[in-house]
């Protein structure tokens, strides 16, 4: 008997009417008005925060018990004491700490409204729970997830953050997600990934929309605050992996576009021998990202210092998911 995509999400346990009704308790994220091109940035003025304890993360300047911070139009012109800053605004700093923006290098932020649907255990924990809900999402429930999470990431200090997005239905979900970077004003790297349960193990990705983003970009890129990268599905020495099967000789296919578009790399790493194939394969590089670090060993972090890789480090995760003793 044929099956709706309702009465499908219900025998997972988890409906389109469940997400939206999740989406709409929130209320933090305004309504998705589709459009070809981004919103304009609010001016940036310039302002100068003063008498702040200011944690300059700069040796040379070290941190200042009463200090000053001038801005002008997004950019830090001077910090220091009593700093000259004449046509400025002027911003109270008294009994509060300055301190560069935090950068989140790995979030999945357009599941940001599946958060309070997520329990313990197989049954509704976050990998089946996303991934049934990953099936619902439109490109409008994309847009809103990624942009309430972005809202949360700004009020909590993160000025900068990589979408790591693999959920992308298609390329309207894609142009969602950065639309949602672009109004909120953030500053991040979009990262497009294929969708949660998909494609088959033996086809590439969407090379040809990451491909026309590529080439318009600079519609995209909200006066240079956005970067393009390429989200893979994880490998491992059996040729697929659990949560992003893809065949090693496909990986290939992927990173090949990737690399010839001269855009960074990210992927998951969990599983043992991860980064010996990587390295075999001749796939590590200064442009790549490593996720999920429980099961590296020593000859891995050698592997990795010596390609010149990245990596990103998720404690609590790690936490979570690390092999016991």
């Amino acid at each position: 008997m044929k099956t709706s995509r309702h009465d499908e999400g219900r025998e997972s346990g988890i409906t389109r009417r469940d997400l939206i009704g999740t989406v709409a308790a929130i209320g933090a994220a305004t309504a998705f008005v589709p459009r070809a091109t981004m919103a304009a940035l609010p001016g940036r003025g310039e302002f100068v925060v003063r008498n702040a304890h200011v944690l300059t993360m700069d040796p040379s300047l070290g941190d200042l018990d009463r200090g000053d911070v001038h801005v002008r139009n997004g950019e830090i012109i001077a910090i220091g004491r009593d700093v000259m800053a004449s046509d400025a605004e002027v911003i109270d700093g008294r009994s509060m700490i300055a301190l560069p923006g935090l950068i989140d290098t790995h979030n999945h932020i357009w599941n940001s409204t599946c958060r309070n649907l997520v329990m313990e255990g197989p049954e509704r924990g976050y990998f089946r729970t996303v991934r049934a809900l990953g099936e619902q999402y439109t490109p409008e429930d994309t847009y809103r997830g990624v942009r309430l999470g972005c809202a949360e990431m700004i009020y909590s200090g993160v000025t900068a953050v990589h979408s790591w997005s693999h959920n992308i239905r298609s390329p309207d979900h894609a142009r969602a997600d950065i639309r949602a970077l672009s109004d909120v004003g953030i500053r991040g790297r979009f990262s497009y990934g294929t969708y949660q349960g998909g494609p088959p193990q033996n086809a590439t990705m969407d090379i040809a929309d990451l491909e026309r983003l590529h080439d318009k970009w600079h519609a995209y890129a909200n006066e240079g605050l956005l970067t393009l990268g390429m989200a893979s599905r994880g490998v491992n020495p059996s040729g697929i992996a659990a949560n992003h099967p893809v065949l090693l000789e496909v990986a290939h296919k992927d990173w090949a576009a990737a690399r010839r578009l001269k855009i960074p790399l990210t992927v998951h790493t969990g599983g043992k021998g991860n980064i010996e194939l990587l390295e075999r394969e001749g796939m590590l590089g200064p442009d790549l990202q490593l996720i999920n670090t429980s099961s590296w060993d020593s000859a891995d972090i050698a592997r990795i210092a010596k390609s010149g890789a990245h990596v990103s480090i998720t404690p609590a995760s790690e936490m979570r998911y690390s092999l016991r003793p």
